[in-house]
C-alpha cells in the first residue's frame, strides 16, 4: 500500500501520511509495518528561503505582527512537502 502526505513543513508531511497509513491499518484491526519512505521538496523558491520566511512569519505573528506572519506564509505552500510511505499491514 502506498499513503502520500502534503504539507509546508516536512515534519507535518510525514505526519500526516503516516497518520493516513495507521488509519487504514487500524480499520483492518492490523498494524502498520512501513516498507519504504521518501520526503522531497517541491515547493517554488528554494527550500532554505522558504523556511526562513516562515520562520520569520513566526516570530512576526508572535510579536503581534499580523502582515509579518501572512508575508511569512505566502513564500510556502501546502504542498511544498511530499512525504510518500509504502506499507503493509500485518
Amino acid at each position: 500500500m502506498v499513503t502520500v502526505g502534503y504539507s509546508a513543513d516536512r515534519s507535518n508531511s510525514i505526519f500526516r501520511a503516516d497518520n493516513e497509513a495507521q488509519l487504514y491499518c487500524e480499520r483492518k484491526r492490523r498494524e502498520v509495518v512501513f516498507l519504504n519512505e521518501e520526503t522531497i521538496y517541491q515547493g517554488h523558491y528554494s527550500e532554505d528561503v522558504t523556511q526562513t520566511a516562515r520562520t520569520a512569519g513566526r516570530i512576526a505573528g508572535a510579536l503581534g505582527s499580523p502582515q509579518g506572519a501572512a508575508a511569512g506564509r505566502a513564500m510556502s505552500s501546502p504542498t511544498d512537502y511530499k512525504t510518500t510511505l509504502e506499507f503493509v499491514c500485518k
